[in-house]
Order: C-alpha cells, then structure tokens, then sequence
C-alpha cells in the first residue's frame, strides 16, 4: 500500500505499463489505506451535500455556480467509479474550487439605513 504502488499489485498491460485503478476510491484506498480513503470519502460527499443544500437554500447569482458545482460533483462522482484516469488531470483542481462552497456569507455593513 502506498502512492505509486497502485499499477504494481493490478498488473502490467501488453505494453509493460502499469494498470490504473479506474476508480477514485479505490485509488485512494489502495494509496493511503481506509483512513486515506475514509477522510476522502467524508470530504467528497461533503462537498456534494454542501453543494446541493446551498443550491436549494440560496437564491439570486449565487444559484448559478453552486448547482454548477453539484452537476459537476455529481458527473464526477459517476464517471469516477469507471476511469479516474480520465478525469484525474482537473480532479484536483475541481476539489480546489470547492473550497468556495465553505465560505460565509458577507453581508454589506457599510450601508447603514438611518
């Protein structure tokens, strides 16, 4: 177990390379273990869940990106479970931008009504 260790314990394909896992999860547990894939799993379905609950909630502009977000999460989570190898280039940076999802609200205390 461990990070570049995945290709040796799947196999070799005609060509000598290295077989991917194929799947996110499996990769993370087959690199990290079940507390690397236990944290990534609590982080994925956290992003969804904050994605889809700030969808229904929110209202105005806002809307737009975070159900952009949740169709994206929900096309990942997918297409994941049959080739990471595809999606694994922009994975990360999606995970990234979901860091927006977790930011309060600002309300604007400058303009005071009197």
């Amino acid at each position: 177990i461990g990070w570049g260790i995945v290709g040796a314990h799947l196999g070799v394909d005609n060509q000598g390379s290295m077989l991917n896992a194929s799947n996110i999860f499996l990769e993370f547990w087959l690199g990290s273990g079940l507390v690397g894939v236990g944290a990534f799993s609590l982080l994925w379905f956290l992003y969804g869940f904050q994605s889809g609950r700030r969808t229904l909630v929110g209202g105005g502009s806002e809307v737009a990106f975070h159900l952009f977000f949740h169709l994206v999460w929900i096309g990942f989570t997918v297409f994941n479970l049959f080739n990471s190898g595809i999606l694994l280039g922009i994975f990360f940076a999606f995970l990234g931008l979901g860091g927006v999802l977790f930011q309060k609200k600002q309300h604007d205390l400058s303009s005071n009504h009197i």
